[in-house]
């Protein structure tokens, strides 16, 4: 039996997927390292990386140096881009049905639910499930990953 809102990934879909997985598990690594050099001791195994990421802004901020400022900033854009990586790896995936013929998928996209803490609702996004879009996605986070070596060096030096 074929399920209409059971998408089967093609070899090219599957590769865009796969890369955009590896680009945000290297991201929050990443993320993970900065977040271990500002917060020390502080720094816990498991905590929330948008927790972590909160933490260690605070600290590199405080510190009134260019090295705070690129922490500062980098943890910024590296925060958003954690949620573009919550938006694919917790997501379900809805099929769109063709309102021509309903027994047809026109399209099918990664949904994702969140609890946004500022406007106290759940927030719903749509993802569409296609090989640019997850390309878009990946090439998006992989910009975070190209600034992390600058704030490393920034950081331990």
């Amino acid at each position: 039996m074929t399920l209409p809102f059971y998408v089967d990934l093609d070899a090219d879909m599957a590769q865009s997927f796969g890369n955009l997985i590896w680009a945000t598990v290297v991201l929050e690594g990443l993320v993970n390292r900065v977040c271990m050099t500002l917060l020390g001791s502080d720094w816990h195994e498991g905590r929330r990386v948008g927790k972590s990421i909160e933490s260690a802004r605070a600290i590199a901020e405080s510190r009134h140096d260019s090295a705070g400022l690129q922490a500062t900033r980098w943890l910024d854009e590296a925060k958003s881009h954690t949620y573009l990586r919550n938006q694919v790896l917790h997501a379900t995936v809805a099929a769109h049905m063709d309102p021509a013929d309903l027994s047809k998928v026109a399209s099918y996209s990664l949904r994702n639910v969140r609890w946004d803490q500022h406007t106290e609702r759940d927030v719903e996004t749509l993802t569409p499930l296609t090989v640019e879009n997850l390309e878009t996605i990946r090439s998006r986070v992989e910009s975070a990953i190209q600034g992390f070596t600058a704030v490393d060096i920034a950081l331990v030096a």
